[in-house]
Parts: structure tokens; sequence; C-alpha cells
């Protein structure tokens, strides 16, 4: 919290319980109301990585990725 990031990565497996507690407890969290939060994941199928926005994610990667994808990524999660 003391550092504010703009974005957070968050590499995750699908039903890992502290991942959704984590992103419960930025969205929470006044001091990281605008943090974004992108799930990475090499295990995700298009319906689970859809429904990470049900959950409070911003975005999502599906590894391998390259660093292009994560720069758009994070564009696009931000508005920039």
């Amino acid at each position: 919290e003391r550092f504010k990031p703009h974005v957070i990565l968050m590499d995750l497996h699908i039903g890992d319980a502290d991942a959704k507690a984590f992103v419960d407890m930025v969205r929470r969290s006044e001091h990281l109301t605008y943090t974004k939060i992108v799930a990475m994941s090499g295990k995700l199928t298009d319906g689970q990585a859809h429904s990470l926005r049900g959950q409070g994610f911003d975005a999502f990667l599906k590894k391998p990725f390259q660093v292009r994808q994560v720069v758009e990524t994070i564009e696009h999660a931000t508005n920039l």
C-alpha cells in the first residue's frame, strides 16, 4: 500500500483462494483505489480468463506471452 503501484502483475493458478483474497484486499484498500491487477497463467481457458474480470481482475495474460503483450495489456488496463 505504501508504494501505491499503478499495476500489479499476479501469477495465479485457477482456484487459488489466496489470489481471490489478495484481490479483495487490494479492492478494499483506500490507498490502492486506482491500482489495476493483471492475472497471468499458463493454464487459463478462454472462459476462465474472461471470468477473472468478475473476480476483480482488470486484465489477464495467457502464458507464454511476449514482453510487448505485457506492455499492451498494462496500457489497456490503465487506459494509456
